[in-house]
């Protein structure tokens, strides 16, 4: 079985990229194979700004109105991140396919 884990994040946290692999990665070795997206939106999309390098089998996504409330450019997030019109949309479509929701 593969799980479908998505991830809200709508907080801006210090020291997400710090401690948010690390726990990504031990849930999926308690799991097993995981396909895993973090969704950021309201002013989590701030921590974007400090993300250096992208976790390992785990998709980030930014909401564009988010980024655009916090006049964030979207040239000035990591490229591997991906934008979405709507971060509370993306999390809807992923609960009605299915997809295991946690918040953070």
């Amino acid at each position: 079985m593969i799980y479908q884990i998505v991830i809200q994040v709508d907080t801006s946290e210090e020291n997400l990229w710090k401690s948010l692999p690390a726990r990504l990665k031990a849930m999926r070795e308690d799991l097993g194979e995981c396909e895993i997206e973090v969704v950021l939106h309201g002013s989590a999309v701030k921590s974007l700004l400090q993300l250096v390098k992208p976790i390992e089998q785990v998709s980030i996504i930014a909401c564009k109105r988010a980024l655009n409330g916090n006049h964030i450019p979207e040239s000035f997030i990591p490229s591997f991140v991906q934008v979405v019109p709507s971060g509370l949309a993306h999390l809807v479509k992923k609960q009605a396919d299915n997809w295991a929701y946690l918040k953070v």
